[in-house]
């Protein structure tokens, strides 16, 4: 037990007290010596002698975190146009040859009938698709579609069901994209002659889309 100066000090003054006195007056003077030991000894050891307190530990706010928004899925499917690239629900992805690597020309009526592919956050690739192909584009609406080996990727309206691919070789520009990025030839020859999606377009690159002629 440390002793503080005023504890030395008062002890001090006591025994000289005692010392002084006849052994009737020690027993009257050991008693509030006792007692002042042991409020020196709960007084701690600030040299003071005042208590001391510890400080209370601080409070920090932690914000909850939120969760990370989970991007679309790419997956593939096998059949007769070989492996191509489709949604997690099985629809039928697509590219436009008019497109430039991370940039779209299809805009205003040109996705009325070919969605761009948007995501809430990184998309990711299941299946056959290659994770390292998948990336993203910011569209003038703000949106952010879907890219695959840098090309923009869209939906077709004309496909009512997974598993349906009518918009395979649309005008020569539309075709549906193999595991590796590349164009998959249509059937008839790369070129299937519709009136799908046929009406004006405007387009951020060369021409509108989707068939949209000028």
């Amino acid at each position: 037990m440390m002793m503080t100066g005023t504890m030395s000090r008062t002890m001090g003054t006591m025994l000289w007290a005692m010392r002084r006195s006849g052994p009737a007056r020690r027993g009257a003077v050991v008693g509030p010596l006792v007692v002042a030991m042991v409020l020196a000894a709960c007084s701690g050891d600030d040299p003071t002698g005042a208590p001391v307190e510890s400080a209370p530990a601080p409070v920090t706010d932690v914000p909850a975190s939120e969760p990370a928004n989970e991007g679309v899925t790419i997956a593939t499917r096998d059949g007769d146009l070989g492996t191509i690239l489709v949604t997690e629900d099985g629809m039928t992805l697509y590219l436009f040859t008019a497109d430039a690597p991370g940039v779209s020309s299809c805009t205003g009526t040109c996705l009325d009938a070919w969605p761009a592919l948007t995501t809430d956050g990184a998309p990711i690739a299941t299946a056959a698709a290659d994770a390292s192909l998948l990336g993203t584009l910011l569209r003038e609406d703000g949106t952010v579609q879907v890219t695959y080996a840098g090309r923009p990727l869209y939906l077709f309206t004309g496909d009512a069901s997974a598993g349906e691919a009518n918009g395979q070789g649309v005008n020569a520009a539309w075709f549906v994209v193999a595991p590796d990025g590349s164009i998959v030839p249509s059937a008839a020859g790369d070129m299937a002659d519709s009136d799908a999606g046929t009406g004006s377009g405007g387009g951020t690159g060369s021409s509108g889309g989707g068939g949209y002629e000028d």
